[in-house]
């Protein structure tokens, strides 16, 4: 599982946004003896008014970063929150979870998941991702570190089942 934001489009991983500020500032300036501005520096600076900020958009395609609603996402606190969510998220269903340990214990290519003989490819699609830890006697069967996740054992097998 990737841990970067990356754009569902094109797969960058760099994000624009266009921001605007307005600001009240207070600026001593010197002036020289033909009254020409000879110095001058920024003594306070204050954010006076709102600020505004576009949505976040991939630098590659220009996909916008937007909620439920369709709206931007401006704040990148919520951009965290919602990927934080979303990988908290990739736990697949208990049933799914259960099957997947039948399918290992099975003698056959395929197992009973609600009346419909599936395979490896299936669980594959479902448990890619999973965050669920694998309990351990699996991970020793399987030959992955104990604490290995249902995602990092469909992993595994895809890749044997390739070669």
């Amino acid at each position: 599982m990737s841990k970067r934001l990356t754009c569902p489009e094109c797969g960058s991983d760099e994000f624009n946004q266009q921001r605007s500020m307005i600001y009240d500032e207070s600026v001593v300036a010197k002036f020289n003896s033909r009254g020409e501005v000879d110095d001058e520096f920024i003594e306070d600076s204050e954010c006076s008014g709102e600020d505004s900020a576009q949505a976040y958009e991939c630098k590659q395609c220009g996909w916008e970063l937007v909620d439920e609603d369709g709206e931007p996402i401006t704040e990148p606190d919520e951009i965290v929150a919602r990927f934080e969510q979303a990988a908290k998220i990739k736990d697949a269903p208990t049933h799914i979870r259960e099957a997947f340990q039948d399918f290992l214990e099975c003698d056959t290519d395929t197992v009973d998941v609600d009346g419909v003989e599936v395979g490896l490819e299936w669980f594959v699609e479902r448990l890619t991702g999973c965050t669920g830890i694998l309990p351990a006697g699996y991970c020793s069967d399987l030959d992955i570190p104990q604490g290995s996740t249902y995602g990092d054992a469909v992993e595994k097998l895809a890749k044997e089942a390739s070669k």
